[in-house]
């Protein structure tokens, strides 16, 4: 390892992004023994990082990462490279009383030290920083390296109720542009709250152990958004009673349901957007019989979600950052109107005087 770094191994432990301590593998997601297994591609993504995130404390001018990936690594596919392999930083700005990017690794090696470089002509001091682990990629072990003589200490992960988010390859990190981008994360750092990423690619089909294991938990809002994994002959049997059984376990808490964005090249096909308008009318029967019961289920339109200008895509599913910002200003609105909790705690022009607080 370099000289120059002191390296210090990152305990799973410490880090937030984690719902339980008994996984299979350090940074898993989920844990082993929940009937899971069964479902091999899901419990395949559940060994990867997406939504694992650290916090530490340190006034080194410079600040590496070396990590190690398992054996049976699949590849990302057509993901954006640095979301997908990337570690994503951010620092907190005690002026301001926000986290600020700092830097990304490049999402290309494995074996060698990616290093943030963050000294920028005068010294930084010690300051808070969040990292963001790959989103696609398993992490076997991490190791951070700082100056030989810088102060360094982990912070411990909260213990305040997090934000639960069950999607698909879009909370997964597709197309992201890096995993701090992510709408997941975005919304987290947002509401100042820890993050469940419970995003798994072409998996999140509402098996019921799924809502087993949510049931488990403590979340402070959860958001299913989970229909574009959804096949139309699964809605009816999958739907009730997964909802059933996660609001019957959270009844004090907001669950939005969403439906997916307008498939980009619905346009294009037979019939426009008709058979998409089918799907989500099916959907929102389900939902309401169980909304009948239970209040504290929302629903969000699909509509509202990316806008109609179709600028909004990498593909004709997945989102680009164009539309994660779009969602991501959608999804803050609505978790604001459901619960007190989610309140901005400081208005648009004070975030704005703040800011320029900086150039004074």
């Amino acid at each position: 390892m370099d000289e120059t770094f002191r390296w210090l191994e990152i305990n799973p432990a410490c880090c937030n992004g984690r719902g339980w301590a008994d996984t299979l593998y350090p940074f898993d997601r989920l844990p082993p023994g929940r009937g899971i297994e069964k479902y091999e591609r899901l419990w395949q993504k559940s060994h990867l990082a997406a939504g694992i995130a650290l916090v530490f404390e340190t006034d080194s001018e410079t600040i590496g990462i070396r990590w190690s990936q398992h054996e049976f690594e699949e590849e990302p596919g057509s993901f954006e490279t640095r979301s997908a392999n990337g570690f994503d930083l951010y620092a907190f700005d005690e002026i301001d009383g926000d986290w600020r990017w700092a830097g990304l690794t490049s999402g290309i090696r494995v074996s060698e030290a990616d290093v943030f470089t963050l000294k920028r002509g005068h010294p930084l001091g010690r300051r808070r920083y969040l990292l963001y682990f790959p989103m696609q990629k398993t992490v076997k072990q991490a190791w951070l390296g700082i100056n030989e003589r810088a102060f360094f200490r982990f912070e411990p992960p909260r213990k305040d109720p997090p934000l639960l988010y069950y999607g698909t390859s879009l909370i997964n990190g597709a197309f992201s542009s890096r995993p701090g981008l992510s709408l997941a994360a975005r919304l987290a750092r947002e509401f100042d709250c820890p993050l469940l990423n419970f995003g798994f690619a072409g998996s999140a089909e509402m098996q019921i152990e799924v809502a087993e294991l949510i049931a488990e938990l403590a979340p402070a809002a959860i958001l299913v958004d989970v229909l574009q994994n959804l096949d139309l002959s699964l809605l009816p049997g999958r739907v009730v009673p997964f909802l059933k059984t996660v609001a019957a376990a959270h009844p004090d808490k907001p669950i939005l349901v969403l439906e997916n964005a307008m498939a980009l090249a619905a346009f294009w096909r037979d019939g426009g957007g008709k058979a998409q308008m089918y799907w989500w009318n099916v959907y929102r029967r389900l939902f309401r019989k169980v909304r009948r019961d239970f209040p504290n289920l929302h629903y969000v339109s699909g509509l509202e979600l990316m806008g109609i200008d179709r600028e909004t895509g990498s593909d004709s599913v997945h989102a680009n950052d164009i539309g994660f910002d779009r969602m991501f200003r959608a999804l803050a609105g609505a978790l604001r109107r459901v619960s007190p909790q989610f309140k901005p705690a400081v208005s648009a022009a004070e975030k704005r005087r703040r800011y320029l607080k900086h150039f004074e």
